[in-house]
């Protein structure tokens, strides 16, 4: 009898440590699989660090949410490699995420800052959305916070 259940108890460590690998090695895949997108709609400039970024695709609604820091000195060239000739009309007075609620299932990285010091926000259109917001109130770095609705 005891080894019965020796073998019941060992059959659902394994089934459990399975369940466990499958979960890890999706959300690596995710992981992956988002920072590849990022890559793929935003330039980010090669001294981009900490980058981070977070894709959900649910039927016709599909958005990137992507973090970076990057020296500050370059926000014209991250805007103008956004949208091209389009990028005047990120106003530097609008923060475009000051009305967002952080939601749930948002990762917890994505939390731009309600009112940072000093920043260029807005939107732009290049077949796609890019709402963008560069914090700059760091002298020798800047933030940018870009959600690109595909």
């Amino acid at each position: 009898m005891p080894r019965q259940k020796r073998s019941l108890l060992t059959k659902s460590a394994i089934v459990v440590l399975l369940l466990v690998f499958v979960l890890v090695a999706g959300y690596l895949m995710h992981a992956q699989y988002s920072i590849n997108l990022a890559k793929e709609f935003i330039p980010i400039p090669t001294d981009a660090s900490n980058l981070s970024a977070f894709y959900l695709g649910i039927g016709q609604s599909r958005t990137i949410y992507v973090a970076f820091d990057f020296t500050s000195g370059s926000e014209d060239n991250l805007l103008a490699g956004l949208c091209g000739d389009r990028f005047t009309d990120i106003d530097s007075q609008t923060n475009p995420f000051q009305h967002t609620k952080p939601e749930w299932w948002m990762p917890n990285w994505w939390l731009p800052p309600q009112s940072p010091e000093i920043y260029l926000g807005g939107e732009c259109y290049d077949r796609t959305m890019y709402q963008v917001l560069i914090d700059q109130t760091d002298e020798a770095t800047s933030t940018a916070y870009i959600m690109v609705s595909l």
